[in-house]
C-alpha cells in the first residue's frame, strides 16, 4: 500500500484494515522517496549533489518516522503490517518492480496521492494510472474524497463481505 502521507493515500487505510483482518493477511506500507530534480544550467557542483543527499536523507528520515508510525498503530490493532522506504528515480517505476518483488496479492491505493491537482475530470493520478496499465497484481483504486466519509463510517468498518466460490 502506497504512502506518500497526503490525507487522500490515508483515506484508503480504513478499507486496507478491514481486508487485512478479513484474510488474515499482512499489510506492506511503502513510501518511495523521489530524487529531487535540480535545474542544470551548469553541471552540478559539489554542493548541489551536497544538498540533494542531505534532501533525500531527510525526506527518507521523515518517511521512516511516519510509516513506523502507522506500522504502530496497525501493529496496536493485532494487524500484522511492515514498512519499507525505498530511494528511488521514478515512484511508478519503482512501486511497480517492490510490487512484483514482494510478490503481492493485491496492492491498494488511492486513485490521488500528493500530486492531487484538484482537476475533478481527469479520475486517476500518474502513479496509480500507471500502476494499473503495468503491475502485474489486481488493483483496487478508490477514488480519494468521495468515498471516504462511506470508508471511515462506524458502520462500514464493522464487517467486510468477500466473495465466496459458489458450486454450481
Amino acid at each position: 500500500m502506497p504512502l506518500d502521507g497526503s490525507r487522500w493515500a490515508e483515506s484508503v487505510l480504513p478499507l486496507a484494515v478491514r481486508l487485512a483482518k478479513a484474510a488474515d493477511a499482512e499489510l506492506l506500507l511503502v513510501h518511495v522517496v523521489p530524487t529531487p530534480e535540480m535545474i542544470q544550467a551548469r553541471p552540478l557542483e559539489t554542493e548541489d549533489e551536497t544538498l540533494r543527499e542531505n534532501l533525500i536523507e531527510r525526506n527518507e528520515q521523515a518517511a521512516r518516522s511516519y510509516l513506523d508510525r502507522t506500522r504502530s498503530n496497525l501493529s496496536a490493532m493485532g494487524l500484522r503490517a511492515r514498512a519499507i522506504v525505498i530511494r528511488g528515480g521514478d515512484v511508478r517505476d519503482t512501486l511497480c518492480a517492490l510490487i512484483d518483488r514482494e510478490a503481492a496479492d493485491l496492492a491498494v491505493m488511492s486513485a490521488r496521492g500528493h500530486g492531487h491537482q484538484h482537476v475533478r475530470d481527469v479520475p486517476y493520478g500518474t502513479v496509480a494510472s500507471y500502476l494499473m496499465a503495468h503491475c502485474s497484481v489486481p488493483m483496487l483504486v478508490l477514488p480519494s474524497a468521495s468515498r471516504k466519509a462511506q470508508m471511515t463510517s462506524p458502520a462500514a468498518s464493522q464487517s467486510v463481505r468477500l466473495p465466496t466460490a459458489i458450486q454450481v
